[in-house]
């Protein structure tokens, strides 16, 4: 009995783990509405829906010419933490011809930015 016990806290257990990493997966990129702006100088990448070349000037001129200007779950922010900057722009240079998987890793470095306080909530 505690054998029958344990097995179905273990199975439930693990679908719990199954539900959460699916639901994590999907909540992450831009087919969630997530969107992602990497500037450096003259080279810009955009993801999502990006923004307009106006929005852009606006951007550069209160934050420079490096940034990586993110929105997640409806909310924008901004890093400039250059560390950051380093990780996200080898992230995309490593994942080029796969968005998908390009737009995973900045989610990542987008919500430990966030939780680090290293990005700045955009107005």
């Amino acid at each position: 009995m505690k054998a029958i016990r344990n097995a179905v806290i273990a199975v439930s257990a693990l679908a719990i783990l199954t539900i959460s990493a699916v639901a994590n997966e999907r909540s992450c990129g831009t087919k969630g509405g997530d969107s992602f702006v990497l500037r450096n100088g003259s080279v810009t990448m955009m993801t999502g829906e990006g923004m307009s070349a106006g929005s852009l000037r606006a951007l550069q001129q209160k934050y420079g010419a490096k940034f990586l200007w993110v929105r997640r779950a409806g909310k924008a922010y901004v890093v400039r933490d250059q560390a950051t900057l380093d990780r996200a722009w080898a992230a995309r240079e490593s994942t080029s011809k796969h968005a998908a998987e390009c737009d995973k890793r900045l989610c990542a470095l987008a919500d430990e930015a966030i939780k680090n306080g290293k990005a700045a909530p955009v107005n």
